[in-house]
């Protein structure tokens, strides 16, 4: 009996079976419209997967016969395919759509989705360099209900954003990365007509500068949770405090903040927390009061962070902080890092201003037990060499580039006993 179950279990199922043979012919398969929509979805689904284990099956010259009416779902990420297929399409259910990454395509296919997806709420568009304001517009027009857009790399400018801001008004998500010609226009417009906006990622975004970030606030972004910027140019931003509902932030590659303070007042559902590549960042003080919220710290690559001001954050409790990362700060050594899980030493700066004293490090009033649940650090190249850790909830530890010895090493091994994942380089 035990042979006859191993041998069975060696065949496919009779459904295995029929997905196989529609791949194998499948140019003299017949209308895929009788498809009922479940099974047409699997099909292009199986056929997909099988493309990328080699098989030449489903190409740029057939994939039209899957546009037919019972589609729901197309994903054709880096799908190597241009305009023509496109033109076929009868796809009036339409509600998801992702071309990430296929090229040649252009207008001429998002306009098509665009006419005959009115139902459409996600489409995801991004390295499409050929996409224009002429689909930007189109999608404008027709599709009153999209919720997500992606426009990563795209050519789209203050154009297509502006006339996205008026007729797309339930977005929520939204990505304008490295989007070159995008100009304040084009921000303050979004910012004042996408009440719903939830998740906004803005990279390569030189144009948001003070003013600019200040007008956008001032214009709207009420609900925002989530929002990613990377290399603006702003110094001294003032609009986080208007951002209520802000539970996500990440700042990437700025060289114009020097201190932490912009953070003040902002939103208390703040759980998350990236500082990435601040290469002018050196008061980081402000954000000791945050701490005890948040869940997600990262100061990644702030070279130039006081030791003083690293000292003041590590000496809180932090009983949610979950993730943190100092990695490429290399004001993190042995004499500021808190014995993780057993005392924290406190930091008293009352009355040194915002810049505390030569050698404040060692200026500790006394130690306190410690209140730290960390179950992910990061301390790559930075200037540890025996470092006390000894976290009990820790799971993945990163202490590569910071020539860590062997005994520190075991002593970490030894006490932080759920310990899975441990870099050294």
């Amino acid at each position: 009996m035990a042979a006859c179950a191993a041998s069975a279990a060696e065949f496919p199922s009779l459904f295995e079976f029929c997905l196989n043979a529609i791949e194998r012919s499948f140019d003299q398969v017949a209308d895929l419209d009788l498809l009922p929509t479940h099974v047409l979805q699997t099909v292009l689904e199986f056929m997909l997967a099988k493309r990328k284990k080699g098989s030449h099956a489903l190409r740029g010259d057939n994939i039209h016969r899957f546009f037919v009416p019972g589609l729901q779902v197309l994903d054709l990420d880096n799908f190597w395919t241009g305009d023509a297929p496109f033109t076929k399409m009868r796809c009036e259910d339409l509600r998801v759509v992702h071309l990430k990454g296929c090229l040649p395509l252009g207008d001429v296919a998002v306009t098509k989705i665009a006419s005959c997806g009115p139902r459409l709420v996600c489409i995801d568009l991004s390295n499409v360099n050929h996409v224009t304001d002429a689909s930007a517009v189109s999608l404008a027009n027709h599709c009153p209900l999209l919720l997500e857009l992606h426009l990563t790399c795209t050519s789209v400018t203050d154009v297509g954003v502006v006339a996205l801001s008026e007729n797309c008004t339930a977005l929520r998500v939204l990505d304008l990365i490295r989007i070159p010609k995008l100009t304040s226009v084009g921000l303050t417009a979004l910012a004042a007509r996408l009440k719903d906006l939830e998740r906004l990622r803005l990279f390569n975004a030189g144009v948001v500068t003070d003013d600019v970030f200040d007008q956008m606030t001032d214009a709207g972004l009420r609900n925002l949770c989530v929002l990613k910027i990377e290399r603006p140019s702003f110094c001294s931003p003032r609009g986080f405090s208007r951002l209520g509902a802000l539970q996500s932030l990440r700042i990437d590659s700025c060289d114009g903040i020097r201190q932490a303070s912009f953070l003040d007042g902002v939103s208390s559902r703040l759980e998350s927390l990236k500082l990435v590549s601040l290469a002018k960042l050196a008061d980081a003080s402000a954000l000791a009061d945050l701490l005890p919220r948040l869940r997600h710290l990262t100061l990644q690559g702030c070279k130039r962070l006081w030791p003083e001001s690293v000292a003041l954050l590590l000496a809180r409790p932090c009983p949610k902080l979950q993730k943190l990362s100092l990695a490429g700060v290399p004001s993190v050594t042995d004499s500021l890092l808190p014995s993780f899980g057993v005392r924290v030493p406190t930091w008293d700066p009352s009355g040194e201003g915002p810049r505390f004293p030569a050698g404040a490090a060692a200026l500790y009033l006394e130690d306190q037990p410690a209140s730290w649940q960390l179950t992910r650090l990061d301390l790559g190249a930075c200037g540890l060499h025996s470092p006390a850790i000894f976290l009990s909830t820790l799971q993945y530890l990163d202490l590569k580039e910071s020539g860590i010895q062997d005994r520190p090493l075991q002593s970490i091994i030894r006490h932080c006993q759920e310990l899975r994942t441990l870099i050294v380089e």
